[in-house]
């Protein structure tokens, strides 16, 4: 079982360094499109589906680490998805804590459909979603406020990756607790 926290945990590791150098190859066409947009004030459809993308291949290496409990790849389309619909529909000034809330409960309940008879208590994993996207916010605006004066594009990678092993030790303690009850409700049969 400590097996599957510890590829839990390094698959999200992998996933933000890819994310990452996405961001870095992109980082200019981004930064770019936001400007117009704010000048504009013009629908967010480029930054949405630009986020969108960027969740694939977590989307896809979480479902790689859980493919023994054989989880549908739909998984990835759980995460995706959801990143879409809030992504556009998040309207501007939207507070990123009520974003964040609406992302995690909707992957949760998108991705719980997908535990449902292949986990034990696979409701927990609605409420660790949201739950580990809070924490890592939290995280990340400590971070950032502590490193204001010298934030730049390598210190906001390292933010990133630092808020993504947050959500993943998070969410890995709920899945490892959820593997753990499904391993000794098996054991039980």
């Amino acid at each position: 079982m400590s097996l599957l926290f510890g590829r839990w945990v390094l698959v999200h590791a992998a996933a933000s360094c890819l994310t990452a150098l996405g961001y870095l190859a992109l980082q200019n066409n981004i930064n770019s499109y936001r400007a117009a947009q704010l000048k504009h004030s013009g629908p967010q459809v480029v930054l949405a589906v630009i986020q969108a993308l960027f969740v694939i291949p977590k989307g896809a290496l979480e479902w790689l680490v859980l493919r023994p409990f054989q989880i549908s790849p739909w998984w990835i389309g759980a995460i995706v998805a959801p990143t879409l619909a809030v992504s556009l529909f998040a309207a501007d000034g939207t507070h990123e804590t009520v974003s964040t809330t609406v992302l995690g409960l909707s992957v949760g309940l998108g991705q719980w459909l997908l535990l449902r008879g292949h986990m034990a208590s696979p409701a927990l994993w609605v409420a660790a979603i949201p739950i580990a996207g809070l924490i890592s916010e939290a995280v990340v605006r400590a971070v950032v406020s502590a490193a204001a004066q010298h934030l730049n594009a390598e210190i906001g990678i390292l933010i990133g990756l630092m808020s993504e092993l947050v959500y993943a030790l998070v969410t890995g303690g709920a899945l490892l607790y959820m593997a753990r009850r499904t391993e000794h409700a098996r054991h039980q049969r």
